[in-house]
């Protein structure tokens, strides 16, 4: 099986110059947890996730909704992103895709293609898959 697969084709990102509170909001309002950035070309530079968000608010011991307030004069998602970022193609292995997640300690891989954001897997993903071959049934995947 192969990353293609699995992989959510309907990806939001956002560009390094946007703001944090932006990240938040769209977290929220999608249910999601990881933002991929990325620069003009579509090629990822990051990753926004939301237990950097909740890091920021515990270092500011801020409430929730009070993350605009923060940040020095600085809101911008390039100073607060993930920038070790390791990306895969559609045609990696989930194997190896699992195992990448696994040792590096993430929670997704942006998928690219031609250097271009084309997707994301998670670690929901991946449960997803295991609870699926644990129950002998067909996964049940985002489609876009």
């Amino acid at each position: 099986m192969l990353v293609k697969d699995i992989m959510k084709s309907e990806v939001y990102s956002l560009y390094a110059d946007q703001t944090i509170e932006l990240a938040d909001a769209w977290m929220k309002k999608y249910g999601i947890r990881h933002l991929p950035v990325v620069d003009t070309g579509k090629r990822v530079i990051g990753v926004m996730s939301r237990s950097d968000l909740d890091k920021l608010r515990v270092f500011a011991q801020l409430k929730t909704n009070e993350i605009s307030k923060f940040a020095n004069n600085t809101n911008c998602v390039c100073d607060f992103m993930k920038q070790d970022v390791i990306t895969v193609s559609p045609e990696c292995s989930v194997e190896e895709a699992a195992q990448i997640l696994w040792e590096n300690k993430f929670g997704c891989l942006p998928v690219e293609s031609n250097g271009k954001l084309i997707g994301i897997v998670t670690q929901s993903d991946f449960l997803k898959l295991i609870f699926s071959s644990c129950l002998n049934t067909t996964p049940i995947y985002h489609v876009a």
